[in-house]
């Protein structure tokens, strides 16, 4: 191909198409919001939410479990939790044996929690429902269970004797 030096420089070179304020589409019409009438807002929390008096309470109190608000009614319980899934796929496998075990039971029992495993454990968790759970045959019986008997001491050895050899 032959080109002609003339045309080849003065043939405006079109500018690829540039998208100027991209990240700002608009349809044409003014979006600006203006609040008409009281705020809705609630002032109450004002102090809680400053970033100067959040940071004024962490310098005075530190950081830490034993620094959070926590309820005084409530007695802090030690609670094992060494048997607890660590990751998601450890919860959903919990989750999906808790489904199973729950669809092992009798469907007239999951009718009565619309077969919701979730309202089955809030039933079961509470204590007034204990009669109930035991007449289904899902919690021991009211019945004390019989105590152990004590075993009998073993007789005195006299010390004349003298101990067995082992073998």
């Amino acid at each position: 191909m032959d080109y002609d030096d003339e045309n080849e420089f003065n043939t405006p070179i079109p500018s690829p198409p540039v998208a100027y304020y991209d990240f700002y589409k608009t349809s044409g019409t003014h979006s600006a919001f203006f609040t008409e009438g009281p705020s809705m807002t609630r002032q109450e929390f004002v102090e809680e939410c400053d970033i100067n008096s959040i940071m004024r309470r962490y310098e005075q109190a530190g950081c830490g479990v034993n620094n959070l608000p926590r309820d005084p009614n409530v007695v802090p319980r030690y609670i094992d939790y060494s048997e607890v899934p660590s990751d998601l796929l450890g919860y959903m496998t919990l989750m999906q044996d808790s489904e199973a075990a729950f669809m092992t039971l009798p469907a007239t029992i999951r009718r009565e929690f619309d077969n919701n495993a979730m309202l089955f454990v809030d039933f079961a968790s509470d204590p007034e429902n204990l009669d109930q759970m035991r007449s289904w045959g899902l919690a021991p019986s009211g019945e004390a269970p019989a105590k152990a008997q004590e075993p009998e001491p073993a007789p005195a050895v006299e010390a004349s004797e003298p101990p067995p050899k082992a073998v």
